[in-house]
C-alpha cells in the first residue's frame, strides 16, 4: 500500500509539472529503445536461435576457400571463393562433428508451374540445393510430409521440398505430397512442404530446396572453388578446437591431390557464428573479435549516456523544485527513512512509465524499419522478412537498461535530498528551489 501511495504522489507530481515529467520519462524510454534496438541489429537478430536455427551457439561454419600456390616465387598470391563440391565433401567428414552439412550459399531465381498449366502464370522463387545432413541440423516444421530420403539424394532423384507459401500458390491448401511441380519446366516431385523461414536467414531460405547431388557431384564438379560451404554442428562448443585441427588435417590431405600445386589455407575457419558475421563479404584474415566486441560496447554505453546525461540534468532541476515541500514534510514528522522512499518510489514510478515507453518504441521502429535495420543485402528475394519478437526482445537486455536508467534517475534526485535531510528543520524549511 505505501508503494501505491508513493506511486500516487508521483502522479500527482507528473501532473503539476508536465513538462519535466514528460521530458524525463521520454529520456528514458530514448535511452531504452536505443539501446535494445541496437542490441537487436548488431546480437539478436544476426546471431539469435529461431526457427529453423535453434543450435547456432553449436555450430561451426566454413564458408571461404583460399587456395595459395607453394611456390615461394610466387608467395602472397592467393584467390579466395566460396567452396567447391570436392573440397566440401573432403571437410565435411570429421569426426569430432555431430555432423556435417553442406549446402548452397546462393539461392537460384527460377519459375514454377504445375503441368498441363503451361499457359498459367508462373509462380517465381528460389531454390536452394541442400544434403541430407541439412535437415537434422536446422529443425525445420513440416507441413506436409518428410525430407527427401539418403536414397533419393544419392541417386540425385529430382524430388523436392516446398515452402508453404509457394505450396499454397501452387496447390491452395491441399497436400501435394506425391504431385508433381515444374521447376523451370523440368518435372519435380514434391515429398514434403515446411513453415516458410524468415529472409534474415539469407543462407537458409528458399522458396523451394531440392538434393545437393542434382546439381553437385564429384563426377561433375572438379573446382575448389564454387557455391557452397559446410556447416558443423558440435556437441558442444568445447568440441569446437578439435573440429578445427580435423579440418586442418583434411584440408592438408585434400592438397596433396591437387594437380596445379596449391594448398588450401584455412585463415581460422571454421569458426562460430559471430566470427563468421564479422567476417563479411571476402576478408581473408580472421576477424579482429575482441576489438569489434569493444566497439560495440562503447556504443551501447555512449547510447545510455547520451540521454542519460540530460536525464540526470532534469531529474535534479525536477528535484530542486520540491526541496521545500520536503522540508515541510520534515517539519511534521517524515523521518529520513521515509523521505528517501518516497524519492526511490518516485524514481521507480518514472523509470518503469520510461521503460514501457521504450520497449513500445523499439518494437514499433524494428518492426517498421526491418527491412532497414536488419537486412545487409536485400537484393530480390522474394520471401518474408518475418521477426520473432523472441529474438527481438531480450528482457535481459531490457534490465539492464532499466537498471542503469534507475540509477542515473536515483543519484540526481538521492544527492539533493539526502543534502536536504542532514540539515535542521529551519534550514529544510527555508530551501531555495
Amino acid at each position: 500500500m505505501r508503494l501505491v501511495r508513493i506511486f500516487a504522489q508521483a502522479w500527482r507530481l507528473l501532473k503539476e509539472s508536465p513538462v519535466l515529467g514528460t521530458i524525463s520519462i521520454l529520456g528514458t524510454a530514448l535511452a531504452i529503445g536505443m539501446v535494445t534496438i541496437t542490441v537487436a541489429a548488431k546480437r539478436l537478430i544476426p546471431e539469435g536461435d529461431f526457427y529453423p536455427a535453434f543450435k547456432r551457439q553449436r555450430m561451426l561454419y566454413y564458408k571461404y576457400a583460399v587456395t595459395e600456390p607453394k611456390d615461394t616465387l610466387t608467395a602472397g598470391n592467393y584467390t579466395a571463393g566460396r567452396l567447391g563440391y570436392p573440397l566440401a565433401s573432403a571437410i565435411a567428414g570429421v569426426p569430432a562433428a555431430e555432423m556435417a552439412s553442406i549446402h548452397e550459399v546462393y539461392t537460384a531465381g527460377v519459375e514454377f508451374l504445375l503441368p498441363g498449366e503451361e499457359d498459367a502464370e508462373v509462380s517465381r522463387g528460389r531454390v536452394r540445393s541442400v544434403d541430407i545432413p541439412f535437415w537434422q541440423i536446422y529443425d525445420f516444421d513440416f507441413v506436409y510430409g518428410t525430407p527427401f530420403t539418403p536414397e533419393e539424394e544419392r541417386s540425385a532423384a529430382r524430388v523436392i521440398v516446398l515452402a508453404q507459401s509457394l505450396s499454397q500458390k501452387l496447390f491452395g491448401n491441399q497436400d501435394p505430397v506425391g504431385r508433381d511441380v515444374l521447376m523451370q519446366y523440368i518435372p519435380y516431385r514434391v515429398v514434403g512442404v515446411v513453415r516458410d523461414v524468415s529472409g534474415y536467414l539469407t543462407e537458409l531460405a528458399a522458396n523451394a530446396w531440392i538434393p545437393l547431388s542434382i546439381f553437385h557431384n564429384a563426377e561433375r564438379d572438379m573446382d575448389v572453388h564454387g557455391d557452397l560451404q559446410v556447416d558443423f554442428l558440435a556437441a558442444s562448443a568445447s568440441d569446437f578446437p578439435a573440429i578445427r585441427e580435423q579440418v586442418l588435417r583434411k584440408l592438408q590431405e585434400f592438397s596433396t591431390t591437387l594437380d596445379d600445386g596449391e594448398v588450401v589455407v584455412p585463415y581460422g575457419q571454421p569458426e562460430p557464428l559471430r566470427a563468421a558475421l564479422a567476417r563479411g563479404g571476402w576478408m581473408i584474415e580472421p576477424p579482429d573479435l575482441g576489438h569489434l566486441n569493444l566497439i560495440f560496447y562503447v556504443t551501447v554505453l555512449i547510447l545510455l549516456l547520451v540521454p542519460g546525461i540530460n536525464l540526470v540534468a532534469l531529474s535534479y532541476a525536477r528535484m530542486r523544485r520540491r526541496l521545500q515541500e520536503l522540508g515541510v514534510r520534515r517539519a511534521f514528522g517524515a523521518t529520513t527513512v521515509d523521505l528517501l522512499g518516497q524519492i526511490v518510489g518516485e524514481s521507480l514510478f518514472f523509470t518503469l512509465i520510461g521503460a514501457v515507453l521504450g520497449v513500445l518504441l523499439m518494437v514499433a521502429t524494428a518492426y517498421l524499419l526491418k527491412n532497414v535495420l536488419f537486412i545487409k543485402e536485400m537484393g530480390d528475394i522474394e520471401f518474408e522478412f518475418t521477426l520473432p519478437l523472441s529474438v527481438l526482445l531480450s528482457w535481459r537486455v531490457v534490465l539492464a537498461a532499466v537498471g542503469f536508467s534507475l540509477l542515473l534517475n536515483l543519484l540526481s534526485m538521492l544527492l539533493p535530498a539526502w543534502r536536504l535531510v542532514r540539515r535542521d528543520i529551519v534550514s529544510s524549511l527555508n530551501a531555495k528551489r
